[in-house]
């Protein structure tokens, strides 16, 4: 769990850096990859990955690209809300994920 929680660290700061255009060619891969994280057992890697929703930057991102990332990301932050042992988590990240239109 520490190299994907060190990973995760460090796709953040790179993302930072990049410009929001250049990096369509990897929203897909980017955003499944955060999509198993958010949505995995394990207690830390989840949380950073969810932390992600707390950086401006990350969400211009997701604004951006809101017709590749919704779609992936709604199905399993939705399930999250049902199953999810802290139930406002899941809802936090939601109305994240509404402000952008």
């Amino acid at each position: 769990y520490l190299k994907e929680t060190l990973f995760l660290t460090e796709l953040q700061e790179v993302l930072e850096v990049c410009e929001v255009e250049k990096i369509a060619p990897l929203i897909h891969k980017l955003f499944k990859r955060i999509v198993k994280c958010i949505s995995g057992s394990h207690l830390q890697i989840a949380d950073r990955a969810m932390c992600f929703f707390e950086n401006d930057y990350f969400l211009a991102i997701l604004k951006t690209y809101k017709d590749t990332t919704f779609p992936m990301l709604v199905p399993v932050i939705s399930k999250l809300a049902d199953t999810h042992w802290h139930k406002y988590e899941p809802i936090i990240i939601l109305q994240y994920s509404s402000g952008i239109s």
